[in-house]
């Protein structure tokens, strides 16, 4: 891991509280700079929004929005979007490694996991999830079945592959089994005309810090 980086890390884990792996670390930290405007310094909620482990198809953080709020249940949709005539929503979906390069073929599986959640919260059943997915795919799946109370006709959906790496990764989003991933997701129709993949490296990641502290 770029060295920088893993002093942030072993920092952040401490004053949080996080224990496990390295790699269990980075995934936490990136969650809680990437997705701050939503869940801020909870412990629970940073917990809850990342999915790592062997059966996350390599998606690694996940978060729905509604309203500008992480939820995690489609009844929250539900509760949200019934007093309001106009609502939002954005999915996003994050993979996170302390890597200092940038691996295409873990690129590739990432966005094949992102299309089998796709899949399944469009038709249900339609691919084998593990039961995290699933419950992923269900909110996914309740917003677009809801698509008439929201202000977008289609899902605004942001992708990240964050690793340390000193460079932007072009090269790696270049690669074909990526391109051919990320035209199949875009296929599917759900998500907004702006859906791209972002691969980020220390330089982006320490910027997401900053934000997170403020000025």
């Amino acid at each position: 891991m770029h060295t920088l980086t893993s002093k942030r890390v072993a920092k952040f884990s401490r004053d949080f509280g996080f224990g496990g792996t390295e790699a269990d670390q980075f995934e936490r930290y990136v969650a809680a700079n990437y997705l701050f405007q939503y869940v801020g310094d909870n412990v629970d909620l940073i917990e809850h929004a990342v999915l790592g482990g062997g059966s996350d198809e390599g998606i690694d953080i996940a978060a729905v929005v509604v309203n500008g709020k992480i939820v995690f249940e489609p009844v929250e949709i539900d509760e949200l979007i019934a007093e309001q005539g106009t609502n939002s929503a954005k999915v996003v979906f994050i993979q996170a490694k302390t890597s200092e390069s940038y691996d295409s073929k873990l690129i590739a599986k990432f966005l094949h996991g992102v299309e089998s959640v796709t899949k399944y919260a469009m038709k249900p059943q339609s691919v084998a999830l593990p039961p995290r997915l699933v419950d992923l795919a269900s909110l996914i799946d309740r917003i677009a079945e809801s698509g008439d109370k929201f202000q977008d006709s289609r899902i605004p959906c942001e992708l990240y592959y964050v690793t340390t790496s000193s460079n932007d990764g072009r090269d790696a989003q270049a690669e074909l089994q990526v391109t051919e991933t990320m035209a199949r997701i875009r296929e599917i129709g759900a998500y907004s005309e702006g859906f791209r993949l972002r691969t980020h490296g220390h330089e982006e990641l320490a910027a997401k810090q900053k934000e997170r502290h403020g000025p």
